[in-house]
């Protein structure tokens, strides 16, 4: 049978072509197969059937191997334990004497001869720990003042992450300097100090729960940063979430809540332009560029459903400022 397969195998392969010895004996082995299998159904069928008295017969013999079981086996006395057993409890009852002995009888020489002459205590003691503490100025007194008891210290990148970290970082500065230039171009209102980089800088990072003002289709709208993610460095770099960015081209993805203008400084979820038909809320996955400039202030809530930005405030001017900008 195994041959059978091995070549019923072959000659499935394609651009596999079994020789005339081949075929000759797959032939030989599939007609002595099928006569095999013929002859077990042969066999099958000539069985006789089972009649009432043979079955009974049968029964009979089952019933005569059951009690020449149960006549030899052994009665096993029933046990009546009165408190549940525990091996905790018995402890002192253990005896160790074999392991010792088979300790003693495989150790070495030196193991056997030698003596301990002095020990180290692991547990260290508070004033122990106090005196070994060297008082530090600059980096180790910044540490000590201003990172959380519970925070890890900070592991600096080398090799590969330090070399991906740096090719991200060169990448993200020369996207904000591409992005300045075509925001240049199309003569974009308040470009200066505000929507070349989206007033994003290490001193103001963008944040989940930031408020924005986006460009998409359906004009200049207001939006909440719930989500961000960020690509690392080097050709194979993955997508990871982060929560903060001190440069908005670094960004490469941001899941955001939309809020479309109504008046004045109100803006509400349900956008008419968007999902207003179905009564939900909207919501985007857009790119780092279409970020215009992050507010100075977060914006306020209002009456249910809507956002508030001071009418009088300097993002609101930006606002005017950019909605009046046709073609954006």
């Amino acid at each position: 049978m195994e041959e059978l397969q091995q070549l019923i195998h072959l000659n499935e392969q394609p651009g596999y072509h079994l020789s005339n010895k081949q075929q000759d004996r797959l032939e030989v082995l599939t007609n002595a197969s099928i006569t095999l299998a013929v002859n077990d159904q042969i066999q099958i069928h000539s069985l006789p059937e089972i009649d009432d008295d043979m079955y009974k017969e049968f029964l009979a013999e089952d019933c005569r191997a059951l009690q020449e079981l149960e006549a030899h086996a052994i009665d096993i006395p029933n046990v009546n334990i009165d408190q549940p057993v525990s091996i905790l409890d018995e402890f002192g009852d253990l005896s160790l004497q074999s392991l010792i002995a088979l300790r003693e009888k495989h150790q070495t020489h030196h193991a056997a001869h030698s003596v301990r002459t002095h020990g180290k205590d692991s547990t260290v003691k508070p004033e122990q720990s106090l005196r070994q503490q060297a008082l530090t100025t600059g980096e180790g007194c910044e540490t000590r003042w201003k990172t959380h008891a519970a925070a890890p210290a900070p592991v600096p990148l080398t090799g590969n992450s330090a070399n991906a970290s740096a090719v991200a970082a060169s990448d993200a500065k020369k996207a904000l300097a591409k992005r300045r230039r075509i925001f240049l171009k199309h003569a974009v209102p308040c470009v200066e100090g505000c929507v070349e980089a989206a007033r994003v800088s290490e001193l103001r990072p963008i944040k989940v729960g930031d408020f924005a003002y986006v460009y998409t289709d359906s004009g200049i709208l207001l939006m909440q940063v719930l989500t961000m993610y960020s690509k690392g460095g080097g050709k194979h770099g993955k997508h990871a979430a982060v929560t903060t960015s001190v440069i908005i081209s670094a960004l490469s993805y941001i899941v955001v809540q939309l809020y479309e203008h109504s008046h004045t400084g109100q803006f509400r979820s349900t956008a008419p332009t968007l999902t207003s038909t179905f009564h939900t809320h909207a919501f985007a996955l857009l790119p780092s560029h279409r970020i215009l400039t992050v507010l100075s202030s977060p914006a306020l809530p209002g009456l249910p459903g809507l956002i508030r930005v001071l009418p009088n405030s300097a993002d609101f001017e930006i606002f005017k400022a950019l909605n009046t900008q046709k073609g954006l």
